[in-house]
């Protein structure tokens, strides 16, 4: 009797189980309920969930075509994940029936503290409000290509990418934080624009940190990072300060055919590899060295290097003095 009840309560538990829907398991919730809920013009707030399979915003209601070949998906609403685990892949672009889908934020773009699983892909889009990513982990490749900002504000901080981390040609109309972040590969900032101050400070990159081709409007801080693999800021070009304090360069630093309108600082970092200023104009002055350590073996090379005069009416091409 007491293995007939037994095998009964098993069956039981056993056609609950297969029976359950994803969306009732561990907090899980489908990607369609979310979309849902932003066509209905309700303001998204989601914390602590399980995101069970892909997001897509391009796959929302409001699309209007831009040309014969691209839609703009517009998302009005406030869209806000907190502490959030995606299982699928989060895109805002996409291509269908060949048409590229773009979709457009008015209002906050929020994924706090959210766990990326699959890949994440946020390019070629605008938003106008502000961004939050802060405390957000990538499992897998990150893309904020051709990334818009409108916002005051775009928080990064505290991001960890264990693979790519790819922010190409995005421009930020405020503020930029990127303080404390890791990056467990290659990390690109290539021909981006930051119109705000930039902080990139205690940051540490595990792979290539490439910064070439970027503007820096205003003030670029580099304070205490960390960079395992090349640093990289050829044809770079910027008008606030530039602080590389405390840094240590691990592999080659690289700043060619770059352009400082103002201060750049290297006090107390140390560079073990190659130093190469080749190319460069600091309309600012030398470089400020203090207790600047490099290489016995790689010496700064500065051929082509400009260095104006504190009037700013004579350039020479001596090296930095350590």
């Amino acid at each position: 009797m007491k293995q007939t009840i037994t095998l009964l309560i098993s069956c039981c538990l056993l056609t609950f189980g297969c029976s359950a829907d994803s969306t009732h398991v561990n907090k899980g919730i489908n990607a369609s309920v979310i979309l849902k809920s932003i066509d209905k013009g309700k303001p998204l707030i989601i914390s602590d969930k399980i995101i069970v399979d892909d997001l897509d915003f391009t796959l929302l209601e409001q699309n209007h075509a831009f040309s014969a070949a691209q839609m703009v998906t517009e998302v009005q609403t406030p869209v806000t994940f907190v502490g959030c685990i995606f299982m699928g892949k989060v895109t805002t672009t996409a291509q269908r029936n060949n048409k590229v889908y773009n979709a457009t934020f008015y209002r906050n773009l929020t994924f706090e503290a959210c766990d990326f699983r699959a890949e994440a892909d946020f390019s070629n889009t605008t938003v106008y409000g502000p961004v939050n990513f802060s405390g957000a982990v990538f499992r897998e490749n990150a893309s904020f290509n051709n990334l818009t900002v409108m916002g005051r504000e775009a928080y990064f901080t505290g991001v960890q990418a264990d693979k790519r981390f790819s922010m190409q040609e995005a421009s930020f109309a405020g503020n930029f934080d990127f303080f404390k972040s890791k990056m467990g590969g290659k990390a690109s900032f290539q021909s981006s624009v930051f119109n705000g101050t930039s902080r990139f400070s205690a940051s540490a990159f595990q792979g290539i940190a490439d910064f070439s081709l970027t503007n820096f409007k205003n003030d670029a801080l580099f304070t205490y990072c960390n960079f395992a693999g090349d640093f990289r800021m050829a044809n770079t070009v910027a008008f606030g300060k530039t602080d590389l304090i405390s840094c240590v360069f691990q592999q080659q630093l690289v700043i060619t055919n770059a352009e400082f309108h103002s201060r750049v600082n290297f006090s107390k970092s140390q560079a073990s590899g190659v130093f190469d200023l080749s190319g460069s104009l600091f309309l600012a002055g030398k470089p400020v060295m203090d207790e600047f350590k490099f290489a016995e073996s790689h010496p700064p090379i500065t051929i082509g290097t400009k260095f104006a005069s504190t009037n700013l009416q004579e350039f020479n091409q001596d090296s930095p003095k350590p």
